[in-house]
This record gives C-alpha cells, sequence and structure tokens, in this order.
C-alpha cells in the first residue's frame, strides 16, 4: 500500500507532462516552432544521396523563352516537338508541369493536342481548378484539351502558417465529385507503383555533394535536350516544368536557409523540383520522416519520465540540479539532430522539452512538499523577518530560533520621510495608508534586491542591515547601492506624485558600518531579530544629519572605506555627533563609481574647491566657490549650507583653536 502511494504520484506526474506537452505542441505557435526546427534539420542534415538514377528535369528557364516570341503560355510547338524528342529518345516516362488553360496559335494547338493524344510514353500533364484562380473558360479549354486520363492536380500541399510545402498533395474531389489524384500519383500509377492515399510528409532527397552543391536531380535546359544525347534520356523519368525567379517557386523546409543560396535558389524551390522529391519518394517506397501519432506520444512518455528521474534524483544544490538539467536536455536536442543525420525520423523536440520541463517542475513541486510542510510553521511565525534569507536560514536551522545575539561587521541604515507629520495632516487616514504603503513597498523591494533585511518599521521610517544573517563581506556596497536605488527611484516616484496631485516624498536616509551585535532580542513569547550597539545609534544620527545640510544621504567614513571603490561621493565635514566624543568624517553619497558626469560633476569639483579654501579659514574665496557652485544648481544644499556658514565665518569668525570639527547641537 505504501509502494502504490509513492508510486502513483509518480505515474500521474509523468502522463500529466505528457498529456499537457502533447496538448500544448498543438498551439499554433508551438507548431510552428517545431516545424522551423524540423525544417532546419531537413535543410541542414539531410544525409548526402547519389544523384537519383531515374528521374531528369526539363528545366524551361529564361533562356528557353527568349527563343519564343512570347513568354507565356509556353510554345506549343515547342512543347510538342519536346514530347515527341523525348520519346524518340526512349524516355521511360513524361510530366508536364504546365497548365494548358488557353488557347494560342491555332495550327500550334493543334500539333500539340495531337501529340499529348498519340504518346506511347506514358505521361501526366498538370490541371488545377477555380482555387487557383481559373476561371471556369479555362478549366472548361483545359477539359476538352488534355486526355482526362493524362491530367492531375499540380496543386502543392502547404501548411497554413508559412506557406511552406511539406506533404505530398494526394488530390482532392473535382466539382462533379470524382476525386482527382495529384499529378505525381498520376505519374506513378501508370508506371506500376502505389502513391499514398492521404497527406504525407515528403522524405526530401539530399544533396550527393555538399562542397559542390550537386542536385538531387540532374536538370537540363528544355531547349537544349534534342542535341543531347538520347543515352541521357533512355529509361528516365522526366518532368518538364519552369525553372523562373518568380514563377512557380515554393517555400519548402531548405528556405531556412535560403539567404545563404546563390543564384535562383534563393527564391525558394520550383514546383517542378518538388515534384521530384515526391515521385522519387513515391518510386522508392521510402516511408515519411514524421514519426508516428503513437511513437510521439511513447516519445513524450519517456523524456517526462527522465525530467522526473532528475527531478527525484538529490542533488546538493539547486545550481547543479539546473545544470545537470541543462546538460541532460541539450544532449536531447543533439542526439535528435544525429538521429536524422544518420536517416532517422524527425523527433518532434519542442514538445518533447515540454514534457521535459513540465515533469521537472511538476517532480520538483512534488518532491519538496514535504519540505515545505516541514518549513511551513516556521514561515507563519517568521513572517515578519521580511528578508527572505532570514527564514530559510530558520528552516535549515531551527535552532536558531533561541534567544541571543553574536557581533559582527555590518552596515546599519536609517531613513526617515521629511515633513512626514504635516504631510500626513493634508490627507485623510486611507489616503495616507496607501501612500505610506506604497512608498515602503518599492523601498523594501530595492532593499531585498541587495539582499538587505528590513528589521522594522517606526511609522514612516525603515530600519534595515547587511551583514546578517548571511555573512556579506561587501556589506557596504550592498547597502550604499541599495542606498542608490532607493534615491532614484523616489526622484520618479516624485514626479508620478507632483503628476496625480500628491505629496511629494522628500526622505533622509544615514549609513554606518562597524561592529554590531545581531541576533534574537525579545522574550521566549516575542523576539525580534534586530541590530544593536554604537554604529547602529551613529547611523540613526547620520540620517538626521541630513537637516544640517540640506543633503538626502550621508555616509560615515567608515562605510566610505569599505565601499569607496564602488560609489562616488563628496566629503561633507569632519563633525562631532550628540552621545560620541570622536569626530566622524561625513559624506554624501552620490551615485554607483563613475556614474557622476556633466553638470553634477561640475558642480562637485566646485564644490570640493570652496571647501578647500573653507578649510584654510579663507571664508570669503570659499563663500565666492560656493555661489559659482550655486549657479549650476540652486538648490544645492550643501553648498548653501556651506554659503551661509561662511558668511557667518566672515563675521565671526570661530576660535583660532579651533579644530575644524563641527558640532552638532541636537541629534536631526
Amino acid at each position: 500500500m505504501r509502494y502504490l502511494r509513492t508510486i502513483a504520484p509518480l505515474v500521474a506526474i509523468t502522463l500529466f507532462a505528457t498529456g499537457v506537452a502533447w496538448l500544448v505542441g498543438r498551439l499554433p505557435v508551438m507548431e510552428m516552432t517545431e516545424q522551423w526546427v524540423s525544417d532546419l534539420r531537413v535543410a541542414t542534415l539531410s544525409p548526402a544521396e547519389p544523384q537519383h538514377p531515374q528521374i531528369v528535369i526539363a528545366a524551361i528557364t529564361e533562356e528557353t523563352l527568349e527563343l519564343f516570341p512570347y513568354r507565356s503560355p509556353v510554345d506549343r510547338d515547342f512543347l510538342s516537338n519536346l514530347l515527341q524528342s523525348l520519346e524518340n529518345k526512349g524516355a521511360k516516362a513524361m510530366l508536364l508541369d504546365i497548365i494548358l488553360d488557353q488557347a494560342t496559335e491555332p495550327k500550334k494547338d493543334t500539333k500539340l493536342k495531337l501529340t499529348l493524344k498519340n504518346l506511347t510514353t506514358p505521361i501526366a500533364v498538370s490541371y488545377t481548378d477555380s482555387n487557383q484562380r481559373l476561371t471556369d473558360k479555362q478549366i472548361a479549354f483545359i477539359d476538352e484539351y488534355v486526355p482526362k486520363n493524362l491530367l492531375g492536380f499540380a496543386n502543392l500541399e502547404k501548411d497554413p502558417y508559412n506557406n511552406t510545402v511539406r506533404t505530398i498533395f494526394p488530390g482532392k474531389k473535382l466539382e462533379d465529385g470524382k476525386f482527382l489524384p495529384g499529378v505525381v500519383s498520376v505519374l506513378a500509377t501508370k508506371l506500376g507503383v502505389s502513391p499514398p492515399k492521404e497527406s504525407t510528409l515528403i522524405s526530401w532527397r539530399g544533396r550527393p555533394d555538399d562542397e559542390a552543391k550537386s542536385p538531387p536531380f540532374r536538370s537540363f535546359p528544355a531547349h537544349l535536350i534534342p542535341m543531347l544525347p538520347d543515352a541521357w534520356f533512355l529509361d528516365k523519368i522526366v518532368l518538364i516544368g519552369v525553372d523562373l525567379s518568380m514563377t512557380d517557386r515554393h517555400r519548402t523546409p531548405f528556405s531556412v536557409v535560403a539567404h545563404q543560396a546563390k543564384g535562383l535558389e534563393r527564391f525558394g524551390t520550383p514546383g517542378i523540383v518538388v515534384h521530384a522529391h515526391v515521385l522519387a519518394q513515391i518510386l522508392a517506397g521510402r516511408q515519411s520522416v514524421e514519426m508516428s501519432r503513437e511513437a510521439q506520444v511513447a516519445l513524450l512518455f519517456v523524456v517526462a519520465i527522465i525530467g522526473l528521474f532528475l527531478a527525484w534524483k538529490p542533488f546538493s544544490t539547486l545550481t547543479l540540479r539546473m545544470i545537470v538539467s541543462f546538460v541532460s536536455l541539450v544532449g536531447f536536442w543533439v542526439l535528435s539532430f544525429w538521429v536524422f543525420y544518420k536517416g532517422g525520423p524527425l523527433v518532434p523536440m519542442v514538445s518533447s522539452t515540454l514534457a521535459f520541463a513540465f515533469s521537472l517542475g511538476a517532480g520538483n513541486h512534488y518532491v519538496s512538499r514535504e519540505q515545505r510542510k516541514a518549513g511551513k510553521f516556521i514561515k507563519g511565525a517568521f513572517s515578519r523577518y521580511l528578508s527572505p534569507h532570514v527564514v530559510d536560514i530558520l528552516i535549515k536551522n531551527p535552532d536558531k530560533l533561541s534567544l541571543g545575539g553574536e557581533q559582527r561587521q555590518m552596515t546599519a541604515f536609517f531613513s526617515d520621510i521629511a515633513g512626514f507629520s504635516s504631510i500626513s495632516e493634508k490627507l485623510t487616514p486611507e489616503e495616507l495608508v496607501g501612500l505610506l504603503n506604497e512608498y515602503l513597498t518599492a523601498m523594501c523591494d530595492i532593499i531585498a534586491k541587495h539582499h538587505g533585511t528590513v528589521d522594522k518599521f517606526e511609522g514612516d521610517a525603515i530600519i534595515a542591515f547587511w551583514g546578517a544573517p548571511l555573512n556579506q563581506p561587501n556589506h557596504a556596497t550592498l547597502a550604499c547601492r541599495a542606498a542608490i536605488d532607493m534615491k532614484k527611484h523616489l526622484a520618479s516616484m516624485r514626479v508620478r506624485l507632483k503628476n496625480e496631485g500628491r505629496p511629494e516624498l522628500m526622505v533622509r536616509m544615514g549609513l554606518n558600518s562597524g561592529p554590531m551585535v545581531v541576533g534574537n532580542m525579545g522574550s521566549k513569547q516575542r523576539m525580534d531579530y534586530t541590530i544593536m550597539g554604537d554604529a547602529v545609534n551613529l547611523a540613526a544620527r547620520l540620517e538626521g544629519a541630513n537637516k544640517f545640510y540640506k543633503s538626502d544621504l550621508m555616509i560615515s567614513d567608515a562605510t566610505y572605506n569599505l565601499a569607496k571603490n564602488d560609489v562616488d561621493v563628496r566629503k561633507l565635514d569632519v563633525v562631532r555627533v550628540i552621545g560620541k566624543k570622536e569626530p566622524v568624517t561625513i559624506y554624501q553619497l552620490l551615485d554607483n563609481k563613475g556614474e557622476v558626469v556633466g553638470n553634477h560633476a561640475d558642480l562637485i569639483t566646485r564644490f570640493n574647491a570652496g571647501l578647500v579654501d573653507y578649510k584654510k579659514r579663507d571664508y570669503a574665496n570659499a563663500a565666492n566657490k560656493f555661489q559659482h557652485a550655486l549657479e549650476i544648481d540652486k538648490m544645492d544644499g550643501p553648498s548653501q549650507t556651506y554659503f551661509l556658514r561662511c558668511q557667518e565665518y566672515i563675521t565671526t569668525p570661530p576660535a583660532t583653536d579651533w579644530d575644524g570639527v563641527f558640532q552638532f547641537t541636537a541629534k536631526g
């Protein structure tokens, strides 16, 4: 019973993958893709074969038509003489792929009509109907002009997507209800060979020599045939048709590489050549290169089993599973191409790939179901740990649920919306909640994208960190890049909010790196995975310190030293924050490395020049340079701050023993 409970889902998955792959494979887009892959194999890998020994093509070319006073219809006297010449040379059979649907010169018409009637060599003549845009008068002319036992449909069966010829046209019923076979089938019957009764995939004949590009069938210009040796046509089946650039040319599997062809081949395959391939297949009794429907379903089932096996087999990592699956799939494709190259059938590759993918996906889902059940409680209990990394680690290591922490080198992040209280007073509770949720969602998505962990929300404030629970040596760079992306997103968000008539959000952010305690803090009934320590407090102070410089994104020298190869900054000041005695060098985080360009770069250059004079206590020159920076952007907060500070120091300079460290008198 237990064995059945195990095997039944596996059988169900295999049958499901097989059935879905079969159904999806019947969708038009999938059928088109499958056909293209098959065409590519036919065009590039058809096995080389000797030039057909029996079939010869008499091609009516441009040089042939130049011999006559008019191009169309083809000169009837010429056709009559050509047929008589081929009979005299001992041709075994002939196919005339010319529609004789209208009168020309009476004497010539009569001559050809008598020739067709009196030929002793078996011959089939192309016929068509009103579906091919012939009028009733033209059809009546054919019926009266050509003996009915010679006629066969010249139609080529084409797929509905891109008009590619891939199958043998068996024939169809006429308006009087009688069935008329295709012209090749008529000729094959006259030669004592039974043609297929239904549509069959053409087994295209390969070239004898790929390098020389020799054609699969010998072909001679029709107007030269009377002058050629009789032995070349003795006991040969001669197919007569046009080989012109824009007439009776058709898209075939070889068209997928037609752009590489030279001469007339780039325009498609002549209809008479298609007939030659079909006739060669019928005469040789060659089977269709298409797998039977039963064989295709069996193949899908086998491939689905392979996909399920890979899903069931334990791998050390998901990456390894993906690599093995990809290599297996590539191997299947290579094998399928090789099978056709060696004369095998056209294996359905797209639907087989779908069966493999569906089975692998469903199998992975089933195999991991018990693991998901085991982790369901933990995910529910700790869903407030917004970082997926935390939840994953807790699932893999439940012992980490105990209280306690560890000290790590990390980067802390604090952000706050400027003037949020005044914004909240202008909005209804519903509008406020909607705006806040929209903002917090976007910011948290960016933090998650850069592998950070959101610690908590305090109203509109966000606290996050990098460096735990995963060990992230580049925690400072990750945090800086996340903050830069948040700043860029907020810029575009403000434009949209303004256009929607909603309050614009100006956000201050602060980052600091250093030793922090991280872990589960609280009680056994309620705990938070959070950070603590002086380095955390400094990050909070830097967020507030943005007010003093009218800046948006401030980092400490500790963070800058860790991420300086990856980001661009401008030095703002050396300060003492409330609660700390040691001075801290602070920077405004501008952008990723090398992305500060144009006017913004010029502004930073002017600001830095002013800062040099400021440090020299040359406040007058410094003020001029900061004002010069404001000419580029009058809203640049740090330049405004230093310009006003220099104005103050010009009249009331600091003490002579001042160490240049700016002392904050408030938290910000």
